[in-house]
């Protein structure tokens, strides 16, 4: 995403402020800074998000979700981790809950049928036509092989970030990871990471 250049009286552009800075800024009462902060992560907590939510609606409202709680705590904040990493580790967080509370309501519904209500229409059996042979596969994975691959693969983070995020070792990211790609590799000729 292209982010506004800002140009300091002379011409020359602004430098850009980095995330501790702008974290610093919030803390201060700044708004603005939480929006560029926003701007910066809102496609990569959406990616995580989406990889956990049923459907797109519910990735938004979870990414949605992630930023305000962040902002929300932003003063418990530990300066010593990366604020992405930290960020994912909330959205990672609240995704999940989300998605055994809505499993849980799923499972109630057809135990306990209440009359006049409709299932929901997102429920995880229904498939569309239009995902790609990727999506499908990565689907067949457990949520945290899915959600090592990504960070890992897609995101470019390192094993220790991971374990961070997903609040297990470094160890268990490699089992995940090794899993993964495993049964990519047994089940799509496609996949070659």
């Amino acid at each position: 995403m292209a982010r506004k250049n800002q140009n300091k009286p002379d011409g020359a552009p602004a430098p850009e402020a980095t995330d501790e800075q702008l974290i610093q800024r919030c803390l201060d009462g700044n708004p603005d800074a939480y929006r560029v902060l926003v701007e910066r992560y809102w496609s990569m907590v959406y990616s995580i998000a989406r990889r956990i939510a049923v459907s797109h609606d519910d990735a938004v409202d979870v990414t949605q979700e992630a930023f305000v709680r962040a902002y929300e705590n932003l003063s418990g904040f530990a300066r010593d981790a990366k604020f992405s990493t930290w960020l994912l580790r909330v959205a990672t967080n609240y995704a999940l809950d989300q998605k055994r509370r809505k499993t849980a309501r799923v499972r109630l519904q057809h135990l306990v049928p209440v009359t006049g209500h409709a299932p929901p229409a997102d429920l995880p059996a229904i498939t569309k036509e239009s995902e790609s042979r990727l999506a499908e596969m990565l689907q067949t994975l457990s949520h945290h092989q899915r959600l090592c691959l990504v960070l890992k693969v897609v995101h470019e983070m390192n094993t220790s970030e991971v374990a961070e995020i997903l609040g297990c070792s470094e160890g268990t990211v490699r089992v995940h990871l090794h899993q993964a790609r495993k049964l990519l590799r047994d089940r799509w000729d496609g996949w070659r990471s």
